[in-house]
């Protein structure tokens, strides 16, 4: 997700003669890459209720914190397919010789995940605090928690998104460059 331009390779240059805003074709890639990530999420949670027992005042919130991550994990990797985009080997998902910046884009994108993932964290921190100090046990906080989690990060995606989407326009033939040159 972090070179999406680099798996279109040569496609890439419709994607630039296109009359469509580059918001728009960020949103659209992103959103083709959810139905692999939900699924692999979705199987994951299925595992957990079934064999390990997981409650459904865990299961319903883990529903909806997929979205969550998925959507600020998108406004990392799309930066990152913007500012160092890299052309992949046929048949491969190899760099084909990669520059020093792919290397530190890559390595800043391990070291962004955890803060990524940090607010995931914030509603199951809520309900334990809430079950620990005995406040309103029964108030479903996780869920609650979670619901305007999703809601602040659907709205920074929407916010963030535009302005992606004007960075790729004025770098498009920066990554067309990297993207379909060949190389020895």
């Amino acid at each position: 997700m972090s070179n999406m331009f680099g798996i279109d390779r040569n496609g890439f240059r419709a994607l630039v003669l296109l009359p469509t805003r580059r918001d728009y074709i960020l949103f659209a890639k992103n959103l083709a890459f959810f139905p692999f990530v939900g699924l692999v999420a979705l199987l994951l949670l299925a595992l957990m209720k079934v064999f390990l027992g997981l409650p459904w005042p865990l299961f319903l919130p883990g529903l909806l914190q997929v979205p969550v991550a998925y959507l600020l994990f998108c406004l990392v990797c799309n930066l990152l397919s913007i500012l160092a985009p890299y052309r992949l080997s046929p048949n491969t998902l190899q760099a084909k010789k990669p520059k020093p910046i792919v290397f530190l884009a890559v390595l800043g994108s391990m070291l962004c995940l955890p803060l990524v993932i940090l607010p995931i964290m914030i509603p199951p921190a809520l309900q334990l605090l809430f079950n620990t100090l005995a406040w309103l046990p029964w108030l479903p906080v996780n869920a609650l928690a979670t619901v305007v989690l999703l809601a602040a990060a659907a709205t920074l995606y929407y916010a963030v998104l535009p302005a992606q989407g004007r960075l790729l326009q004025r770098r498009e033939m920066i990554i067309l460059r990297e993207v379909t040159e060949e190389t020895e």
